[in-house]
């Protein structure tokens, strides 16, 4: 009860600062970082500028009744797992919408000199701030078929057109827990996702894995997903930069690979910084073959080259040491963001 309850406290103490209105001048000030966070937390900004438009020439059908339904019109393996809709539907309809919110985007309008629906966003602020609308959404992990909806909103026209934007994104996380459940499905057990790099917003690396964990995936190697994302956790292995701060201080690929068993409970070893088939893998089966652990808490990763002719190879290889439970795992075997291993 005290963890809900602090639970509750900080989302309130968050939503007051996020949706208290600061002007303009002010808002300018902040640094960037800070600017973008405050903005894209306004769900009244938050939308496409054609939505104030069409209100400026239909206003007399605003209240129209709509109904909006989200579904994925195609897929390549021919059907959809639904992933990151409670928490995207939370994010947006999940705490009711501020005065400071419709006000820091009415003076936007008004600023350049456009229409904005004030009487529409009144309405919202006089129903304590949450918007009048009705969801029904498929649950988490549902297997569907093109087509087949993920959620409809249904409400006044203008209000569910309002949201279509923010809404769209859902097709992201459905896709990564889509490719995860068909690689399992393929004879790919993917185990271990990888939160995208490029991307700036450190939320879209935690909504990726957990989707990615919806599709199967039990592993991150992003610590903070670890946190968030409930039944995941954070696992790492070793980079090439560790192998060649190894080989510069005089040590060999053994050495390395061998510090990596003594260190890791579950030893993931990175075989393609010099000569995957040549070196590599003949150093990770040296080390395998010593090793206390049994073979199934081993790993061999090869990180480049061609997959179709490497993988093949290197099970070979494992294969006439006797090591058939040693797991090959490469990230291009299930695409980009994550881990996969090769079942044999």
């Amino acid at each position: 009860m005290l963890f809900r309850q602090v639970a509750l406290a900080f989302e309130n103490q968050f939503s007051a600062l996020m949706g208290q209105h600061l002007p303009y001048s002010v808002i300018q000030l902040f640094p960037p970082h800070l600017r973008f966070l405050y903005l894209s937390h306004n769900r009244v900004l938050t939308t496409d500028t054609y939505n104030r438009t069409m209100h400026l020439v239909s206003r007399d059908l605003w209240n129209a009744p709509t109904v909006y339904v989200q579904s994925m019109r195609r897929s390549p393996f021919g059907k959809i797992v639904v992933a990151g809709v409670d928490t995207l539907l939370d994010r947006v309809f999940g705490r009711p919408i501020t005065a400071g919110e419709v006000r820091v985007a009415a003076e936007l309008a008004e600023r350049q000199q456009q229409h904005f629906p004030a009487d529409m966003w009144q309405r919202v602020l006089d129903n304590g701030g949450y918007v009048p609308i009705d969801i029904h959404a498929a649950p988490e992990g549902e297997v569907l078929l093109p087509h087949e909806p993920m959620f409809t909103i249904s409400g006044p026209d203008a209000l569910v057109g309002h949201f279509e934007p923010t809404l769209i994104p859902i097709f992201y996380p459905c896709a990564v827990a889509t490719h995860m459940f068909m690689h399992t499905e393929q004879g790919l057990k993917p185990f271990a996702a990888q939160a995208p790099r490029n991307v700036p917003d450190p939320y879209m690396g935690i909504l990726t894995d957990e989707a990615a964990h919806v599709g199967g995936v039990k592993n991150t190697s992003n610590d903070a997903s670890a946190v968030a994302v409930e039944g995941i956790t954070s696992w790492g292995t070793i980079a090439h930069r560790y192998l060649s701060l190894m080989l510069l201080a005089g040590f060999s690929e053994y050495d390395a690979f061998k510090r990596v068993d003594e260190e890791l409970v579950g030893p993931v070893y990175l075989v393609d910084l010099l000569d995957t088939l040549g070196s590599g893998v003949p150093a990770a089966i040296r080390v395998i073959k010593e090793s206390k652990k049994p073979q199934h808490m081993h790993a061999i990763r090869p990180d480049s080259g061609d997959m179709a002719i490497i993988i093949p190879e290197i099970l070979r290889m494992l294969a006439a040491e006797g090591l058939n439970q040693v797991r090959v795992v490469n990230s291009a075997l299930s695409g980009k963001g994550s881990l996969a291993e090769r079942k044999r």
